[in-house]
C-alpha cells in the first residue's frame, strides 16, 4: 500500500515570498501551473477563506464543506472568476454571493456566463496580474499549498434501510 505525502504549505519568510511571486503572475496563467496549487485566500477585514485550487476539480465535500471551513474553487472556476474581473464584471459581492450559493447548492460550480453576469465576451480584455484580480476581489493570500491533495473521507454515503 502507497503512503500519502502531505502537500506542503508555505509559511513564514516562504510565505512572503511566494506571495510576491503569484501577485505578479498573470492571472490567466495561474490555473496553468505545472504542480497542483492551493491558493488559500481570505476576504479584507473577514474570516471568511477561499481556496482557490489549479486541479480541475474541488473535493464536492469540500466544494460546500460545513461552516467556517474555506469555499472551494476548482480551476475552471478560477479561470471564470479571472475573466469576471478582467472584463469589470464580478466584484467582492459576487464572490460572496458565490460561496452563498455553494454553500447551499452543491452541484453549482462558477462558468464564464456566471461571470460576465449575461454580457458577451469581449475581443480584448486587460491582463491583470494575480494581485491586481485578488486586490479587485478585497482577497489576500494567508497560505499556499503545492502538491496532490491527500484523499479525505468524504460525507458517508447513504445505505439504503434494509427490510427486515
Amino acid at each position: 500500500m502507497g503512503t500519502l505525502r502531505k502537500p506542503k504549505r508555505t509559511n513564514g519568510p516562504d510565505l512572503e515570498q511566494a506571495r510576491r511571486e503569484l501577485s505578479s503572475l498573470p492571472a490567466r496563467l495561474l490555473t496553468q501551473l505545472p504542480v497542483e496549487t492551493r491558493i488559500i485566500v481570505q476576504a479584507t477585514g473577514t474570516k471568511s477563506e477561499f481556496v482557490w485550487t489549479t486541479a480541475l476539480d474541488a473535493p464536492v465535500a469540500l466544494a460546500r464543506g460545513p461552516r467556517g471551513l474555506p469555499c472551494w474553487l476548482a480551476a475552471s472556476e478560477v479561470d471564470a472568476v479571472v475573466l469576471g474581473v478582467e472584463t469589470e464584471r464580478m466584484f467582492a459581492s459576487d464572490l460572496t454571493a458565490v460561496a452563498l450559493r455553494k454553500l447551499h447548492d452543491r452541484s453549482f460550480r462558477v462558468t464564464d456566463e456566471h461571470a460576465l453576469g449575461g454580457t458577451q465576451l469581449p475581443e480584448s480584455r486587460p491582463a491583470m496580474t494575480l494581485g491586481e484580480v485578488l486586490d479587485a476581489l478585497d482577497l489576500v493570500i494567508v497560505g499556499i499549498e503545492l502538491g496532490p491533495l491527500a484523499p479525505s473521507v468524504s460525507e458517508p454515503e447513504r445505505q439504503p434501510a434494509r427490510a427486515a
